[in-house]
């Protein structure tokens, strides 16, 4: 799993590590407002549950 924390969202998606490719489209989150571990770990998590 790629995930990539920007300002204005965070993006992720499974990844094939041998080819270096995307295996999915990314799903993309909003940055949560309070960038706190808690809500950011959320976040995160939103992202793996989308790909399950």
């Amino acid at each position: 799993m790629g995930i990539d924390i920007g300002r204005s969202a965070l993006k992720g998606a499974p990844v094939d590590l041998d080819k270096g490719e995307l295996i999915e489209a990314a799903f993309r989150v909003e940055t949560p407002k309070k960038w706190r571990p808690p809500e950011m770990a959320e976040a995160v998590a939103e992202i793996v549950r989308h790909f399950k």
